[in-house]
C-alpha cells in the first residue's frame, strides 16, 4: 500500500489497487516487515473510512430500493457510481443477508479499465449468486473530459441514485458546484445525489501527505453544503458523517415537482 501510493504507477495514489488493499484489509508483502507496515497503513483512519463509507452507501442503496418499491411504480432502481473503482459495495450488498426489493441496475463509471473489469467480474458473480435481483453495466469514462464539460454524461436515462465516494476529494469547489448541478439534472424526480468527501479539518492528513505525497481536499460540513450552491432551492439537502467519521456525505434529493434555483 505504501509503495504503490508513493510510486503512483497510474499517475496518482488512489488508484483501484490501493482501494482493493483498503477493502481487503489483510497483510500483503514478501516479508513480515512489509506485511506489518502494509497492514498499519490499511488500518489508517482514512483507509478504514473507505470500508465504512462503502457500508454507508450500501445502506442508502437499500433504502432507495425500498422507497421505490413502496411507491408501487415498478421498474428498475437505476443507480450510477461516478469514479466507481472496484465497487466493492455492489458485491458486499449482493452478499448481504438483508438484500433489497425489486431490481437494481448499476451503471459503474471509471477512467481505469482494470477497475471496471474487476468491478464487473466480482459484481456479476455476486449478483448471480444472490437471492436479490440486480445487474450492472460498466462505462469507461474520462474524468478529464467530464471536468472540462460536466454536461458530458454517457447515460441518457435519468437515475434514481447517483453517488460518488472519492472523486470530489480532488475537485475544487467552483468546479464541484458545476458538476453537482449537472449530475442533479440527471436525477429522476424524487431521486438523490450522494457525494462523499474526506472530512476536514483532518488530523490524520500528514501521513498521506508526507509519506506518500497523497493530497486530498478535506472539507468541513459548511464546505460540503457550499458544493450544493447551484442546485434548486427546493432540493432537500443534508450532510452526514459515516460511522468511521472519516468522510462526510452530502445528500441532495430532488423534489417530485418544482424547479426554483438558488442564486449563483
Amino acid at each position: 500500500m505504501l509503495e504503490r501510493s508513493y510510486r503512483k504507477p497510474r499517475g496518482y495514489p488512489g488508484d483501484y489497487q490501493t482501494m482493493v488493499y483498503c477493502y481487503e484489509n489483510r497483510p500483503e508483502g514478501s516479508s513480515a516487515f512489509d506485511q506489518v507496515f502494509h497492514k498499519f497503513f490499511v488500518e489508517h483512519p482514512l483507509a478504514h473510512g473507505v470500508r465504512t463509507r462503502a457500508a454507508f452507501v450500501m445502506n442508502v442503496i437499500r433504502e432507495e430500493a425500498k422507497r421505490l418499491a413502496g411507491m408501487g411504480v415498478g421498474g428498475n432502481l437505476r443507480v450510477t457510481s461516478l469514479g466507481c473503482g472496484p465497487a466493492y459495495e455492489v458485491q458486499n450488498l449482493a452478499k448481504s443477508a438483508e438484500g433489497w426489493p425489486g431490481h437494481i441496475l448499476w451503471s459503474l463509471m471509471d477512467q481505469e479499465e482494470e477497475a471496471l473489469l474487476l468491478a464487473y467480474q466480482t459484481g456479476t458473480h455476486a449478483l448471480a449468486n444472490s437471492a436479490s435481483k440486480g445487474s450492472l453495466e460498466c462505462l469507461h469514462f474520462s474524468f478529464a473530459q467530464f471536468l472540462m464539460d460536466p454536461k458530458v454524461f454517457p447515460i441518457q436515462e435519468r437515475q434514481h441514485l447517483i453517488y460518488s465516494v472519492g472523486f470530489f476529494d480532488y475537485v475544487r469547489e467552483r468546479m464541484g458546484q458545476g458538476i453537482i448541478h449537472a449530475l442533479y439534472d440527471r436525477l429522476e424526480p424524487g431521486g438523490v445525489l450522494l457525494i462523499g468527501n474526506a472530512r476536514g479539518p483532518n488530523r490524520h492528513f500528514w501521513s498521506l501527505e508526507f509519506l506518500t505525497d497523497w493530497t486530498l481536499l478535506y472539507r468541513t460540513e459548511e464546505a460540503m453544503r457550499r458544493l450544493a450552491r447551484k442546485v434548486p432551492e427546493t432540493a432537500e439537502i443534508s450532510v452526514e458523517l459515516e460511522s468511521g467519521e472519516a468522510y462526510f456525505f452530502l445528500s441532495i434529493r430532488k423534489p417530485q415537482t418544482g424547479h426554483v434555483f438558488n442564486e449563483a
